[in-house]
């Protein structure tokens, strides 16, 4: 298959686990590595009318498709990774992940079907092929490329990186952008009467939990594009807080007023904050939002003035 194939196969594969980026990218490159033995085509292409062609394509493509260079590879990983068993063994992975898809479509415009020298140099005995293998260019190869590169798309507006970030983390910001506000995710949730949404502007992201009967929470949260191990939402949920008549969003330059107690006889009871931490926790979970709970040091009144953020005790 294509390299560009190989590529975005690797960079979904690599996202079925919990990598760091640096790992992220390792194994992603590791489903690509084989086809540095495809290089030798553009000497080839410079010289073939030549006297003395350079035939390092014809002679030696898939000379790399083999065990040995896969734990070379898989070695590689394992020294730069951070998480360096996991990384060197899905490295290892990603290899024969391309040995795969190889051993599917790959086959020649001259009919010729690649064999994929498995333990090549040391013996020839075992080789790959598959009888049914279709043209490098035909049309499984184009609708796997598209699928891939869909599920590469979706993962990146889901997860809010994407494989620009190997390159440019400002580009791949910026793409990361451009999908969701394209594709717009779904921030909020009605369960069984309890609503739960979560509300963001450019500085700003607050929950907001409304109940049956009219009873609003406002909860300050905090958002960021960090996957991984960390969360994507992480909510303030204080040890005393009150309910108001309505969600009051923070505006700039105006006040935001948390659900903190203008007295204590508002505030509600211990049991009932659990209640509602586990209903707002359940409606994250089904908008497919990660999310934490933190207990803010201070509560009080917080305010934004000139994009400053002002406490009020």
């Amino acid at each position: 298959m294509s390299p560009v194939t190989h590529f975005f196969t690797g960079w979904v594969f690599a996202n079925c686990f919990d990598l760091g980026r640096r790992d992220r990218a390792l194994v992603t490159l590791a489903c690509v590595a084989p086809d540095v033995d495809g290089l030798g085509i553009i000497p080839e292409l410079i010289t073939r009318n030549s006297a003395d062609p350079l035939l390092w394509f014809s002679l030696y493509h898939h000379s790399l498709h083999n065990l040995a260079f896969a734990l070379v590879v898989a070695a590689i990983a394992f020294a730069l990774g951070a998480e360096k068993w996991k990384t060197g063994l899905l490295a290892l992975l990603s290899f024969h992940v391309h040995l795969f898809e190889d051993v599917l479509g790959s086959r020649g415009p001259d009919g010729y079907q690649w064999p994929i020298p498995y333990l090549a140099p040391f013996s020839s005995s075992l080789q790959f092929v598959w009888r049914g293998q279709w043209g490098l260019n035909a049309w499984p190869n184009v609708l796997i490329t598209i699928v891939l590169l869909f599920i590469t798309l979706w993962l990146a507006r889901r997860k809010g990186f994407s494989p620009l970030e190997m390159v440019s983390a400002k580009a791949d910001s910026a793409l990361i952008a451009a999908l969701r506000k394209r594709f717009p995710a779904r921030t909020a949730v009605t369960i069984d009467g309890y609503t739960i949404k979560l509300c963001r502007d450019r500085d700003f992201a607050w929950i907001v939990y409304r109940e049956p009967s009219g009873r609003t929470l406002t909860l300050e949260a905090h958002d960021w594009l960090a996957p991984g191990n960390q969360p994507e939402v992480l909510v303030d949920f204080p040890t005393e807080i009150a309910f108001c008549d309505d969600e009051l969003p923070p505006v700039k330059g105006g006040t935001m007023k948390l659900g903190n107690p203008d007295t204590p006889s508002s505030l509600i009871t211990k049991e009932e904050a659990i209640l509602v931490q586990e209903r707002i926790s359940e409606g994250l979970t089904r908008l497919k939002i990660r999310h934490e709970f933190a207990r803010p040091r201070r509560s009080g009144w917080t305010s934004f003035e000139d994009g400053r953020e002002i406490y009020h005790g």
